[in-house]
């Protein structure tokens, strides 16, 4: 991996044991891009009403803040004793909201957080906190699963039907994080649209036709996609049958992958969504770690509206 590719790595922690994969992932990552890190945790400061009707607000806020640095200050000494340089910091506010303004006052390069805080209501394997985080923060966002991340094997997931600045920022943030083109790989799929309805009330040898037709369309697709683009840092490009939720987290298994890449925002959207349907599905089915990128030119809502807001 070259050196730089990540000037300054923002870190999200809750200081827990849980948390361990996150920080040594990050660790590795500013070793080998001799990165700055800034290590952070997040609290909410209690409200007027809580303050009105616990005496104690107060004393337990500060106890809290005071654990949490003291928490930060442990794990910046891991990071200091392999020769990086760290500071840290606790975030007031909500949590998505923070971190993505302090990625932005900071110039972070990247966020590595972990998937679900313990303390998470949210079903599935991502928070609500991580969910918004992907709406919002600006920069690529490294979500670490179980295992730390070192050397990692990546999967670059992309649609030719998609925008070329979502391809494009998927496939810059792929090859950053991959040492070399034999742990780069990318992915493309496609699927019949109406594929059930369609077996349902076609005869079959009509069906058929129709399935084979659709294939050399999309492999048509495929081909002229990949000589209007270099993948010559890629070891491996593939096109795969079947329904992306499905084919994606099946396709990590088989080639023990360890960061999917996938694009969380589109430019264009008639619906202004910052997070498609698409990856909402495939990332609680992903067996590795997700890298989440935005399209190039993607501006965060937090950023537009400091912008707007009055002086």
């Amino acid at each position: 991996m070259s050196k730089s590719n990540y000037p300054r790595i923002l870190v999200v922690t809750d200081g827990l044991k849980s948390s361990e994969p996150t920080h040594e992932s990050a660790f590795n990552l500013a070793q080998a891009n001799e990165s700055e890190v800034l290590l952070v945790d997040t609290l909410q400061p209690p409200s007027s009403a809580s303050a009105w009707f616990s005496s104690n607000a107060g004393d337990v806020f500060e106890m809290v803040l005071a654990d949490k640095q003291t928490r930060l200050e442990r794990i910046a000494d891991h990071f200091r004793d392999g020769g990086i340089a760290v500071d840290t910091k606790v975030l007031l506010g909500k949590s998505s909201e923070a971190i993505t303004r302090e990625v932005i006052a900071w110039d972070a390069s990247m966020v590595v957080r972990y998937l679900k805080g313990v303390r998470s209501k949210f079903p599935g394997l991502f928070g609500n906190t991580a969910r918004t985080l992907m709406r919002y923060c600006p920069v690529p966002l490294l979500f670490v699963g179980n295992e730390a991340i070192a050397e990692p094997r990546v999967l670059a997931c992309f649609d030719t039907q998609h925008e070329e600045a979502e391809n494009s920022s998927i496939f810059a943030e792929a090859a950053r994080l991959a040492e070399n083109k034999t742990n780069l790989l990318a992915l493309s799929c496609w699927a019949l649209y109406g594929q059930g309805m369609m077996q349902e009330h076609m005869e079959p040898v009509i069906f058929q036709e129709s399935v084979e037709s659709a294939e050399r369309l999309h492999q048509k697709a495929f081909e002229q996609f990949l000589d209007s683009h270099d993948f010559t840092k890629f070891g491996d490009v593939r096109l795969e049958k079947g329904d992306p939720v499905q084919v994606i987290p099946s396709f990590c298994n088989q080639q023990n992958i360890d960061v999917a890449v996938m694009c969380s925002a589109t430019l264009n959207h008639p619906l202004l969504r910052y997070f498609g349907s698409t990856i909402e599905s495939v990332i609680e089915r992903l067996p590795c770690s997700l890298l989440v990128v935005k399209p190039k030119g993607f501006v965060s809502p937090l950023a537009e509206r400091a912008e707007t807001a009055p002086a």
